[in-house]
């Protein structure tokens, strides 16, 4: 069981280079960007019917197909980094590093996705579909959370001597999940 596109290893090629942040970029964020990853999930599924049968009760229950696997998309055109820091080798490291950690959580939150979305099942098409959509707004909601939460301890509260801490707790984290199909990622403590 895999989420399509995830996981992938960012380099700087990935991103493009700009002189400076796009205003909305900063308005949006409320702060100053150095880079920006931008990622989507692809959530479609397919459903199939299964007649079950318990004694003398047939009932059909729907499903979702068991090879469904969502797919996670670097958005390359709308993922940037500043050309002052893909210069300076150190910055450049540490800020690819940092948006690692971005690509990663949409990806760990995709696969949390697709494991609960293969477990459902329902008597009605209608119902299975309420259940799938409110779980990708769960999950996207979840994305968005997590990501806001990695940016707050990683890069705009505290000293940068605590954010560069939260930075290796959040990807030592995110490097064992990675490797645990199980794992249930929430923010580290």
């Amino acid at each position: 069981m895999a989420v399509i596109g995830f996981p992938k290893q960012l380099t700087l090629n990935n991103f493009k280079g700009l002189d400076e942040a796009p205003p909305s970029a900063n308005e949006r964020k409320g702060y100053q960007l150095r880079a920006e990853t931008s990622t989507t999930v692809k959530y479609a599924v397919d459903t199939y019917s299964e007649i079950k049968k318990d004694g003398d009760t047939t009932t059909t229950v729907w499903k979702v197909k068991r090879n469904y696997s969502p797919t996670l998309v670097f958005n390359m055109n709308e993922t940037w980094m500043l050309k002052s820091v893909k210069n300076d080798k150190a910055e450049a490291a540490e800020t690819l590093a940092h948006e690692q950690g971005h690509f990663d959580i949409s990806g760990l939150c995709a696969r949390i996705y697709q494991r609960k979305v293969l477990q459902f099942e329902e008597e009605k098409l209608e119902d299975l579909n309420k259940k799938i959509l409110a779980l990708q707004a769960e999950i996207s909601e979840k994305i968005d959370s997590l990501n806001k939460i990695y940016d707050e301890e990683t890069s705009i509260k505290g000293t940068r001597e605590n954010q560069i801490i939260r930075q290796q707790t959040w990807l030592k984290v995110i490097a064992v999940c990675k490797g645990n199909e199980e794992c249930e990622f929430e923010a580290p403590a």
